[in-house]
């Protein structure tokens, strides 16, 4: 996408799930136009109170017994207590929803403008897809793989795609494996006599094609074919002489 779309979808998505929830958002879009364009988004983490001042992050809760009464610690001479947040941002299940949430409007703009990528923020086990994720590569080391360095990460990543590739490739020889079970289980029809002939002219005509390459190789293997001294081909053995002494001596 463009610049411009880009930043239309980053502030749709802080002002529609961190600003419109009292968070302060503070936005830095990086776009260098090496195919990487990204945003930082730092966020409050403290609510605001009805006067516009900060409010707290937490507040203080007693624990009561089971008549309802505050629990004295003789230890720490103090009631007890415990900490309840005053908001839920820093939930570790608010991770999940912002993500899922970054998915589906990342991929509502990428339709709008016609598209064809999607992103899913699953990972690859939650897709139900059978594959290796790669490992990410830092700053660093995207930089010297840029510049044609090699390093440990980025041949980590090379293998994982190779490993993906003939993964790829032996789950669709055992898809076509299965299909073919599944017809030659569904065809219960008895074989027809023009069924029989074909199937017995095919094993001929393969076993003939075996005959022949073992001929051709032991044939090959017993004269093999070399040059000769006038550089004309010929082939070893009493033969090669009369060949030699025909060309030589004809017109």
């Amino acid at each position: 996408m463009t610049r411009e779309q880009n930043i239309s979808l980053v502030r749709e998505y802080v002002n529609r799930h961190f600003v419109s929830a009292g968070m302060c958002a503070d936005v830095c879009i990086h776009d260098k136009n090496d195919g990487n364009p990204h945003a930082h988004i730092m966020l409050t983490m403290r609510p605001f109170n009805e006067d516009k001042t900060w409010g707290e992050k937490q507040k203080k809760e007693y624990i009561l017994d089971k008549g309802g009464n505050k629990i004295y610690d003789p230890k720490k001479r103090q009631y007890k207590c415990k900490s309840i947040p005053a908001t839920d941002w820093n939930e570790q299940t608010k991770a999940e929803e912002w993500r899922g949430a970054w998915a589906e409007i990342c991929n509502r703009f990428l339709e709008q403008n016609n598209h064809a990528e999607r992103v899913d923020h699953r990972s690859y086990e939650r897709q139900g897809i059978e594959q290796i994720p790669t490992v990410h590569l830092g700053v660093a080391a995207f930089q010297m793989e840029k510049r044609g360095i090699a390093t440990e990460r980025g041949n980590l990543n090379r293998e994982i795609e190779v490993t993906n590739q003939r993964f790829r490739q032996l789950k669709a020889r055992i898809v076509k494996l299965q299909n073919w079970l599944k017809e030659e289980t569904e065809n219960t029809a008895p074989p027809t006599l023009a069924d029989v002939i074909q199937g017995i002219l095919s094993r001929r005509e393969r076993l003939l094609s075996i005959y022949r390459q073992s001929e051709s190789r032991r044939e090959n293997a017993q004269f093999p074919a070399r040059k000769s001294d006038n550089g004309y081909g010929g082939i070893r053995g009493k033969s090669q002489r009369y060949v030699r002494v025909a060309i030589r001596y004809s017109g």
